[in-house]
């Protein structure tokens, strides 16, 4: 079960969509819920005004809709809540799941200028425009639930695909896309920066490091230049170094690629480009010394008792 929660434009039911269409997701709509109550599609206002009664500040109205899906759902179905509004629906949820669901809570965040422009272009200002309505105290747990989230993804700086892809790989879901492919080399950077060009690089795809991944029986992944990522990698000589960015983004990497990263280039010196050795062992030298701190413990304990 995927919470998904964000302010308002910033894309939660474009992801359930698109989650809908990539890992074949079922969609709880809690405005949708709320308006079938009323018996009439409800505009923003009233369903703010409506989410604030004591009834449905809860989520037991929720619970019930997602265990009508799951009861009649094949086993392993993936059930896309949109959206969780209080600390207190998502607390809830996770305590009816427990033993039964597997929960993923996704924040929505991202520039809020984008997002008015977004509630604008929508006709959304019908309601009042994007700050007016994110002052009802309907969104006032907007702060609180990004902080509470699994995952938070900036939607103003990745196209809705990537947003799908990279919350399906959170699920372990292999994406396998249908059909037949010849390998395609598309360059993400343009110039030279010896020749005097201006060099111009293109937005990271993930969708497109899914799909290399997977047409090309990708085992192993080298990351160059982690020094675009963050200047202060120039100074990396080993993983432990790289800026904390970099690390999540190497962390996500693997997950939505399947497999991990070995390599890793941060920049140049004077004997050329300088390679490390990445993730794969020191994230089995940091699972090895955890496994031996936990035979340290048991031991202590045992001598204890």
């Amino acid at each position: 079960m995927i919470l998904l929660s964000g302010p308002i434009a910033s894309g939660k039911s474009t992801l359930a969509r698109h989650l809908g269409q990539l890992v074949s997701a079922e969609h709880v709509s809690t405005s949708g819920l709320i308006s079938a109550t009323a018996g009439r599609e409800l505009g923003r206002s009233e369903l703010q005004q409506l989410g604030l009664s004591s009834s449905l500040q809860g989520a037991d109205w929720i619970t019930s809709a997602v265990r009508q899906i799951a009861d009649r759902a094949p086993a392993r179905i993936v059930i896309v809540v949109d959206a969780v509004r209080t600390l207190g629906q998502v607390r809830e949820l996770r305590k009816a799941a427990a033993g039964t669901w597997r929960v993923l809570h996704v924040h929505l965040s991202g520039e809020g200028a984008e997002f008015a422009a977004r509630h604008a272009a929508l006709g959304g200002d019908l309601d009042g425009t994007w700050d007016q309505v994110m002052d009802s105290p309907a969104e006032a747990a907007v702060h609180e639930l990004e902080l509470e989230a699994d995952v938070v993804i900036d939607t103003t700086r990745s196209v809705p695909t990537d947003v799908a892809v990279r919350v399906a790989a959170r699920i372990d879901h292999t994406w396998l896309p249908a059909g037949r492919y010849v390998d395609v080399l598309v360059g993400g950077q343009w110039g030279n920066e010896g020749k005097g060009n201006p060099r111009r690089v293109a937005e990271f795809s993930w969708a497109q490091l899914r799909n290399s991944a997977y047409l090309n029986g990708a085992t192993d992944i080298a990351l160059t230049f982690a020094d675009y990522i963050d200047a202060r990698n120039r100074k990396a000589r080993r993983f432990s170094q790289l800026t904390a960015e970099t690390v999540g983004f190497v962390n996500e990497m693997e997950s939505v690629a399947g497999v991990p990263v070995s390599l890793i280039s941060a920049g140049f010196d004077g004997r050329g480009q300088r390679l490390f050795r990445a993730c794969r062992e020191t994230f089995t030298s940091v699972y090895r010394r955890a496994q031996r701190g936990s035979a340290v413990h048991r031991r202590q304990l045992s001598t204890a008792t």
